[in-house]
């Protein structure tokens, strides 16, 4: 997502988003198959509490884990493109905008979609 906001205009695309979101759920199932099943979101692992699939322990544990994941994850990311999105936005950090970055850390709706809308797409 980095790679597409900051380099508008490039041959970057949104295929590229959709297979590199695909790769990357693809690879944390895979590696964490063994230890949890699979689930990587905390909200499949309060999912699978509330129906009594695993234990509240490991679901605390699991989402301890997911959101340091998450965290760290981030912070590596932002290491790897900091200037570059200095250069982008100019050290204005925005989430709407022609220069907004805030879309690289998470999703935000668009300012034309209603709260119904919102709640359907996430």
């Amino acid at each position: 997502m980095a790679q597409f906001v900051l380099s508008p205009g490039t041959s970057s695309s949104p295929i590229q988003i959709n297979i590199g979101w695909g790769l990357a759920i693809a690879l944390s199932v895979y590696v964490a198959w063994e230890t949890s099943g699979g689930h990587v979101n905390p909200a499949v692992t309060a999912a699978l509490c509330i129906l009594g699939k695993i234990s509240f322990t490991h679901s605390l544990l699991y989402f301890i884990a997911q959101t340091l994941g998450a965290a760290f994850g981030t912070g590596i990311m932002y290491l790897v493109y900091s200037e570059a999105i200095n250069a982008f936005d100019g050290g204005v950090r925005a989430i709407s905008g022609p220069n907004a970055t805030g879309i690289i850390f998470a999703s935000f709706p668009r300012a034309y979609l209603s709260n119904t809308g919102a709640f359907i797409d996430q």
